[in-house]
């Protein structure tokens, strides 16, 4: 008979083979996209950190007379880190029967949970954003920001717009609108929408505005036949990169602009840890309830930056 030492032994070196694998089997761009709308901050040692921002662009000018240095404004926003955790009982007779193995593939799931950990802390943050403030006082996503921070600037402006279904004409009137702003001096943004990020439930909607030219060109060139147009495509296709998020309800779209800054905020106090794992014979829960501990940890916060760099539709 194998020994239960040796058992767990065995034990913890599949589940945490099994940890890895599943963290490593979700890929960037595809199953992770918090990377390509988020801005990454490392703040080790720090619970809470607050965000400013310029209220205008900075623009070279003229030199005459003193230099004229552009201060952040950094209104009241905090970002504050929370603790996560992922945790598992292992009962001693799934070790004393041999039933580890089977254990194993449940700690594939929790090596996708760590992975999973940033990408749904910033999917929360951006669907609470129609109801969580930002940096200029107003909820993120909002029909009457300010052109600057702390009130500043005589015009606002929505990052807000109901009733507006995924269509090539409402992806076009959001980018024109979003390159339309302007700071709290009045001057352009210079912002450019580059990335539409949309549901699984549009993917039909999405294949119709950006690939209904290609699909024609390839129905006619598997045909044999010339394609002589009759399927235009002179909406946004080359302006904006559909990206889909399969957590977002359908009807809801995005318009980001990530080229120099991100909408959202990711602030990392500690990294996940890792598969950790209590299985000394002497710890207080195995005599107390003949089981071993295995989970991860980590601390982090999710938030907002520019509202002007995202907007929020929904059909």
């Amino acid at each position: 008979m194998v020994p239960m030492s040796v058992k767990l032994q065995q034990a913890m070196i599949q589940f945490n083979g099994a940890f890895m694998e599943g963290v490593e089997s979700l890929k960037d761009g595809v199953d992770i996209l918090w990377p390509q709308k988020a801005l990454r901050v490392d703040m080790p040692g720090v619970e809470e950190t607050v965000y400013g921002y310029l209220a205008e662009m900075p623009l070279f000018r003229r030199w005459e007379g003193e230099r004229q240095p552009k201060r952040l404004r950094s209104g009241s926003y905090s970002l504050k880190t929370a603790k996560y955790e992922v945790s598992y009982a292992l009962q001693a007779d799934d070790l004393r029967f041999d039933r580890f193995g089977i254990v194993a593939q449940h700690m594939r799931g929790y090596g996708i949970a760590q992975r999973r950990l940033y990408e749904d802390l910033i999917n929360e943050v951006q669907a609470n954003g129609t109801t969580t403030l930002c940096g200029d006082g107003q909820y993120f996503y909002d029909t009457d920001h300010p052109s600057g921070f702390d009130g500043v600037g005589a015009t606002t402006f929505s990052n807000y717009r109901t009733g507006k279904a995924l269509t090539s004409t409402n992806i076009i009137s959001g980018i024109v609108l979003m390159s339309g702003l302007v700071d709290a001096n009045g001057k352009k943004f210079k912002i450019r929408p580059n990335i539409l990020e949309h549901s699984t439930g549009d993917l039909e909607a999405i294949r119709d505005i950006f690939l209904a030219e290609n699909t024609a060109k390839a129905i006619a060139g598997a045909l044999g036949v010339e394609y002589v147009g009759g399927v235009s495509n002179t909406g946004p296709r080359g302006l904006v990169t559909p990206v889909e998020n399969p957590e977002l309800p359908t009807g809801t779209w995005y318009l980001h602009d990530t080229r120099v800054m991100k909408p959202f905020l990711l602030q990392i106090e500690t990294e996940p840890s890792g598969l950790e794992m209590r299985v000394d014979p002497t710890d207080p829960n195995v005599w107390d309830n003949d089981e071993f501990l295995f989970g991860a940890k980590a601390r982090c916060g999710g938030g907002y930056t520019l509202p002007h760099i995202s907007q929020r539709n929904e059909a």
